[in-house]
């Protein structure tokens, strides 16, 4: 899809606005543009700026749209999601491994430095971070023939949130037996085997958990923490202090006696544990205390990164509901005397916009809808949405003529070429000639009908840029499969070095 995009980039409106990003601290309003055509523009966007772009949405539901539709148009390794849900039951319930490890791979990847887009939902912009001198502190590398110290390693694996077991089954566990220490990262398809011979690693190596064989030798792994909330032991006994404050607070705002001993006793079991330096299952509703100074995603980003918002006025909608929320739960907690007043539960989500100095460009389909939000520059985009054919070719001649009467880019999409070969030869019996662009650099033509490789959950069409792109959906009323990225593979394939058993 790199030629769709730079016939995309070559339009006027579009390098005005990246010449724009260039000026620190100016803000852009880009209206009109819709569904697929607003991942298409953030691709286009990252490609010509080198920027880390932080995308983000209302909620999750549309951000895992707009990744969708930006795994065709960038490489996997530039791309990621950061999924945190909007409810807070299930913050507060264990997250699978598999969600833990997508915001594990987001967070590394930022503080990477690399151009590239991560994909956030308000309510994960707003997620307590641990400092990133922390994070970076608990990236554990191996390399084999190296020495290392293996209860350094196990103390380590447990403050980054792993659970030592009799034998590694889920991601999140490690397990010792003798001079073998197997981990099963949460960002990973398979656990690493560490084989030692006395403290040195005499071999590093995937598995199999079922078979327990062995599978590709590799000579350097990195482990990522298994949970975002990283506490090593030296946090704790101010943690215990600053909930100590806050009981103390709360109970002074209290009148009943029961009460008072009740909130003393459910807390005290929390307190126990943390002077004994072990985090409570439910240590959510005390995050607030875990950091005097929490970081957020843009803490992660590089001061090269700049912010993408997906209609503002929604994700305003959804930061205000998400603070309601957290104030009634707080409040509900506090009845049923299970937490202490005043305990953060996330960022202000209005300061980190007014505070970041990142250069943000506000999308939206209505520029009304943007009240008193201040930008120094304005694009509008001229937009429609694609018209559904349902297999009537003879509709999409009659729409065809049109275009190529107005010298139109026409691009249909089609998932592989051997899909556009059969979608070729059906056009062709209806007299509509057309061309497939096998290489992903062609730039589509004006005045041709072309196929480019590639899927969108939506066609659109640019008028005034005269470019009309079809996805099968408008088609045939044909959804296009997800592209799942695997990012699990492809760093065993492209980032490990492999050597065969």
């Amino acid at each position: 899809m790199k030629g769709l995009k730079q016939l995309i980039y070559e339009q006027k409106e579009i390098r005005d606005i990246v010449k724009a990003v260039d000026n620190k601290n100016e803000s852009q309003l880009v209206t009109g543009l819709s569904g697929s055509a607003r991942a298409l523009f953030a691709s286009v966007i990252e490609g010509a700026t080198k920027r880390p772009i932080l995308l983000v949405t209302h909620n999750l539901y549309h951000a895992q749209k707009l990744y969708d539709d930006l795994l065709s148009l960038m490489d996997s390794d530039r791309l990621f999601l950061y999924p945190a849900d909007e409810l807070i039951s299930s913050e507060l319930s264990v997250s699978s491994p598999e969600l833990r490890g997508q915001r594990v791979e987001a967070l590394e990847f930022l503080l990477s430095k690399q151009p590239g887009i991560v994909v956030v939902p308000v309510s994960g912009f707003r997620k307590l971070l641990p400092p990133v001198s922390l994070w970076e502190k608990y990236n554990v590398k191996l390399v084999q023939g190296e020495e290392i110290d293996p209860e350094e390693l196990k103390a380590n694996l447990v403050t980054m949130g792993y659970t030592m077991s009799g034998m590694v089954n889920t991601p999140g566990e490690f397990s010792v037996r003798g001079g073998i220490i197997d981990v099963y990262p949460i960002t990973e398809e398979y656990p690493i085997r560490i084989e030692l011979f006395d403290t040195e690693i005499d071999s590093l190596r995937y598995f199999d958990v079922e078979t327990q064989r062995s599978q590709n030798k590799i000579e350097e792994f990195q482990i990522l923490p298994a949970t975002e909330i990283l506490l090593e032991q030296a946090y704790f006994p101010d943690i215990v202090k600053r909930l100590e404050k806050g009981l103390a607070g709360t109970l002074k705002n209290m009148k009943n006696q029961e009460d008072k001993e009740a909130l003393v006793d459910n807390i005290e079991v929390d307190l126990e544990l943390l002077r004994s330096g072990i985090k409570p299952d439910l240590f959510f509703k005390y995050i607030g205390l875990a950091y005097p100074d929490p970081a957020s995603l843009l803490d992660y980003a590089s001061k090269n990164a700049m912010l993408v918002l997906d209609e503002f006025a929604r994700i305003q909608e959804t930061d205000e509901r998400l603070e309601r929320e957290e104030a009634e739960w707080q409040t509900e907690t506090l009845s049923r005397l299970e937490t202490v007043r005043d305990v953060e539960l996330g960022h202000h989500f209005r300061n980190l916009i007014e505070e970041s100095r990142a250069p943000k460009i506000y999308l939206t389909l209505f520029q009304k809808t943007q009240g008193s939000l201040r930008v120094s520059k304005t694009t509008n985009f001229v937009y429609k949405q694609m018209q559904q054919f349902h297999g009537q070719m003879s509709v999409l001649q009659t729409e065809t003529k049109s275009w190529n009467k107005n010298n139109y880019a026409v691009v249909i999409l089609a998932p592989s070429i051997e899909r556009a070969e059969k979608m070729q030869q059906t056009l062709s019996d209806y007299d509509m000639e057309s061309v497939i662009l096998k290489r992903e650099e062609d730039v589509p033509k004006f005045g041709v009908i072309q196929f480019v490789i590639g899927s969108f959950q939506n066609g659109f069409e640019l008028p005034l840029s005269k470019v009309a792109i079809i996805s099968e959906t408008e088609l045939f009323n044909k959804r296009a499969k997800k592209n799942q990225k695997n990012a699990r593979s492809y760093r065993m394939q492209n980032e490990f070095k492999v050597i065969q058993n």
